[in-house]
């Protein structure tokens, strides 16, 4: 079976975090948020993808996930119009489509769901069939003929249809955010990150431990007050700094002396200046979003004058 995936979304409901990553490359538990919907895709043995990428990023997109090797799939792209539906798209490459096909949102956070609906979806006599995650229209859907309307499928809301043409199916045992600002994506950071540190230390054979450090980065066990901790490649953590979970690092974040962290998501590359206190944040290169999306310092105010550094510091 072939897929439809829908990975243009613009981001600015997600500034400042959009400012240098595009929505499907933003990080989740360690990895892109579309490598979420590659991993599910090749589990449901879906391997031949077109993706539907935004025109003005899709060089940046389309260099960093290739064509799909990594994940055993095979990508070919599609670039986005200005104000194009995912109807309008559908119909302008319909001749590149299968008469049956999974279309679906992959700048959303969806785990665990494909396989288990398109067994499911299978089973039900319709030309469109939309998967529901805990009652919610998950933007996942089977469709058996190509000119179908698609607005579900939509990032605006404003555009998307009403659900009662639909045939619906209940996916259990997953988890779905649309991660509509800067909290849902904090939040599906954190709600997984358990289960994604004990992952990844199953498969590096390591047991009886609530961190998982990247095998290049530079950290003492003192340092980890507290579990859960995911900490990307390349890191480099003062050996006085603190990090009490629920943490996730991306790859390339420095943490200076005697700074502390508690409940942060912190995105790749970001500098993280000594002595700085922070708590329930997602933390960017220039800033540190609090829940809400409230910007609780700039680094570059704590940096010029150190009194800040306290103030960066909420419960």
């Amino acid at each position: 079976m072939e897929a439809l995936v829908f990975a243009d979304r613009i981001g600015n409901e997600l500034l400042p975090l959009t400012k240098d990553i595009p929505v499907p490359l933003l990080p989740v538990n360690g990895k892109p948020l579309i490598e979420h919907t590659f991993d599910d895709l090749a589990e449901a043995e879906v391997h031949s993808i077109m993706l539907a990428v935004d025109g003005h990023r899709a060089e940046v997109i389309e260099q960093q996930l290739g064509r799909g090797d990594r994940w055993g799939l095979d990508l070919q792209y599609v670039r986005t119009r200005n104000g194009e539906t995912p109807t309008q798209l559908a119909r302008r490459v319909a001749g590149r489509l299968p008469e049956k096909f999974l279309a679906m949102r992959g700048d959303v956070y969806r785990s665990g769901s494909i396989r288990n609906f398109r067994s499911a979806a299978n089973n039900v006599l319709a030309t469109q069939v939309m998967a529901q995650i805990n009652g919610r229209c998950a933007q996942l859907c089977l469709c058996r003929q190509r000119d179908l309307h698609l607005e579900l499928l939509s990032w605006d809301p404003s555009r998307q249809a009403t659900r009662s043409n639909w045939r619906t199916v209940e996916v259990g045992n997953a988890e779905f955010s649309q991660l509509f600002d800067t909290t849902e994506f904090y939040l599906a950071n954190i709600d997984g990150l358990n289960r994604r540190v004990a992952e990844l230390n199953v498969a590096a054979n390591q047991t009886g431990r609530d961190y998982f450090a990247a095998p290049d980065t530079r950290l003492r066990a003192r340092v980890v007050r507290d579990g859960p901790v995911l900490i990307g490649a390349r890191c480099e953590i003062a050996g006085d700094a603190r990090l009490v979970g629920p943490i996730v690092l991306g790859d390339d974040v420095s943490v200076g002396e005697g700074a502390f962290l508690h409940a942060c998501v912190v995105l790749p590359g970001t500098r993280i200046p000594a002595g700085i206190s922070l708590h329930n944040a997602v933390v960017t290169r220039e800033m540190a979003i609090g829940i809400g999306g409230n910007v609780i310092c700039r680094f570059a105010d704590a940096l010029e004058n150190p009194a800040d550094r306290n103030a960066a510091s909420v419960a």
